[in-house]
């Protein structure tokens, strides 16, 4: 799906992006198929299922290309990113590991000034929540998350 067919509106831009989305899950559903027919003892002939295989990575590769594309057309920008809300102090450890992991990730892909907004709200919780703190060291990636973002500073 080529970006020149996008246009500015807000309305073009989910449209084009949820196409996108569909074709990804076409090729889910695809590799499901694939899936099911490897598992089936009738099933033979390695060089038919590599080249399967060699065609879905290659829809994969593209799909992977036409989203990087779109988001740095700005397409997906500040206005469309999900961001997740502040939790009560009775969230459950998932919840809380959950908004921990969409913090690094904000941190990872975002633009300079999301990721500072994520870094923010992680000291936060860190600070006022010991619990996030024994949590972000069982999910370990912060250490790298924040030399990336030093790093693009």
């Amino acid at each position: 799906m080529a970006i020149e067919n996008c246009g500015s509106s807000f309305a073009q831009n989910i449209e084009v992006f949820s196409g996108l989305v569909a074709s990804v899950l076409v090729t889910v559903n695809e590799c499901h198929h694939l899936a099911i027919a490897c598992m089936d003892i009738s099933y033979s002939g390695k060089l038919l299922m590599q080249s399967y295989l060699d065609v879905i990575f290659a829809k994969f590769d593209n799909h992977v290309k036409d989203l990087f594309e779109f988001y740095t057309a700005r397409i997906l920008s500040h206005g469309f990113t999900i961001v997740v809300s502040r939790l009560s102090v009775s969230a459950s450890k998932d919840d809380m590991r959950f908004y921990i992991r969409g913090l690094l990730t904000q941190m990872k892909i975002e633009d300079t000034k999301m990721k500072k907004q994520a870094l923010g709200n992680l000291y936060n919780v860190l600070v006022e929540d010991e619990r996030y703190v024994k949590l972000i060291i069982e999910i370990g990636d912060i250490v790298n998350v924040v030399v990336q973002f030093l790093d693009s500073s």
